[in-house]
């Protein structure tokens, strides 16, 4: 069982006593920090991650994204975009005498564009998204697909006018291919909403 705070994602474990309010804490995954002009921006998570067990291997899957300002238009040419992570929890009960060590993006393969499902070698897998572009949504898992909600602020003079596009993503969360396919027959994760 996981929890979220700030810029990482916690396992919480305790021994046989699931009743308890004060399970112990361990990092189990931390996402990457951005400095850009002396200023380091975190990676923001609001909402629970998902988990699927498949087989015997338990995946969580949960995206990034800054909705305390919603109207954030990223910054580009820095690295600082939103991602979506699909990861395997190998020892969710935390019972191994030697604990996995902390997660981070080294440990995951990144999958770019929308190809096929990708050779995910590691503990799994994640995406960026576009400058601004943030998971606002909860996402949910439903035979192996992820479905997850994205905005993406834009700007217009207009107050009649929309103030951002939405998103919907849906992929495997074992390996990021697209349940979407484009005029061409390519798959793709996402389809634009408006």
């Amino acid at each position: 069982m996981s929890a979220i705070r700030e810029d990482r994602v916690n396992d919480i474990s305790a021994a046989g006593d699931y009743s308890q309010p004060s399970w112990p804490f361990k990092v189990f995954f931390e996402a990457p920090i951005t400095k850009i002009a002396g200023t380091d921006y975190f990676k923001s998570f609001y909402t629970a991650p998902q988990a699927i067990y498949i087989g015997r291997t338990l995946y969580l899957a949960f995206g990034s994204g800054e909705r305390s300002d919603i109207g954030f238009f990223g910054i580009a040419g820095k690295d600082e975009n939103n991602r979506f992570y699909s990861m395997t929890d190998l020892d969710p009960y935390e019972q191994r005498v030697v604990k996995f060590p902390t997660l981070s993006e080294a440990d995951l393969a990144e999958v770019s564009g929308n190809s096929t499902c990708a050779d995910v070698s590691g503990r799994g897998f994640f995406f960026k998204v576009r400058d601004g572009e943030k998971f606002v949504t909860n996402a949910e898992i439903f035979q192996s697909y992820v479905f997850a909600g994205t905005f993406q602020p834009t700007t217009s003079a207009d107050p009649c006018t929309s103030k951002g596009n939405g998103t919907l993503y849906v992929f495997d969360v074992e390996c990021g291919g697209g349940y979407y396919t484009d005029a061409g027959g390519s798959p793709q994760r996402g389809n634009d909403m408006g």
